[in-house]
């Protein structure tokens, strides 16, 4: 006999997920949710559960149901922009980025971001340079570059700052790092010589010519 206690029906929920049966929980936890609309970690758990079986406009809603209920919980508003990027509307989630940069201080670990989350430190670290806050922003994309996973791209971001705060060696150097290792893309060629071609004592279109 399931129980009609919300704690008890949420956790039946999280041991069903855990045995990857995922319409068990969802219906488990969306019991517990009725008899507790307000619980913004049954939302929340809800929202993970449905992201995890492909539905993430049902997710979406989840959290942001989650967010109304409290809004100051960074780390759902770092996975609801997320959700958005994956659902394909990039506008939601750069206004998440930068309500949440607005609302905390500029480090990551207040937005929720766990350190080994290498995408989602570089996507705070280019959100910090489109505001303008370079040191900040570099100080984010040197600590995704200084990890394995995520380095190329976390490199490559730091070009792009270097290049915007008039920094071309830098950037150079950095590209450079970032077109040897094996996942660099012909885009990140590209870059490279591009910004070689702003070196001093380079004639423009020079390098890309050659």
């Amino acid at each position: 006999v399931v129980p009609d206690q919300p704690d008890a029906l949420h956790l039946l929920g999280l041991a069903a997920w855990q045995r990857n049966r995922g319409p068990a929980a969802e219906a488990l936890i969306r019991r517990a949710i009725d008899r507790r609309p307000t619980s913004t970690l049954f939302h929340n758990n809800l929202a993970q559960v449905l992201s995890g079986i492909g539905r993430v406009a049902a997710a979406i809603e989840c959290l942001e149901r989650s967010l109304r209920l409290d809004p100051g919980q960074p780390s759902v508003r770092t996975q609801l922009a997320r959700l958005h990027l994956a659902h394909g509307d990039f506008a939601a989630a750069d206004r998440l980025v930068e309500t949440a940069l607005a609302a905390q201080p500029a480090d990551a670990d207040a937005l929720g971001i766990a350190p080994d989350d290498p995408e989602a430190l570089r996507g705070f670290g280019i959100a910090l340079t489109q505001q303008g806050r370079l040191d900040e922003a570099e100080t984010v994309l040197r600590r995704c570059a200084a990890g394995e996973a995520g380095r190329t791209k976390a490199l490559v971001g730091l070009g792009g700052l270097y290049l915007r705060s008039g920094r071309v060696e830098d950037a150079a150097e950095v590209l450079h790092a970032a077109i040897e290792r094996p996942d660099a893309t012909p885009h990140d060629v590209s870059c490279w010589l591009m910004t070689l071609d702003h070196l001093p004592g380079i004639e423009p279109g020079r390098v890309a010519a050659e």
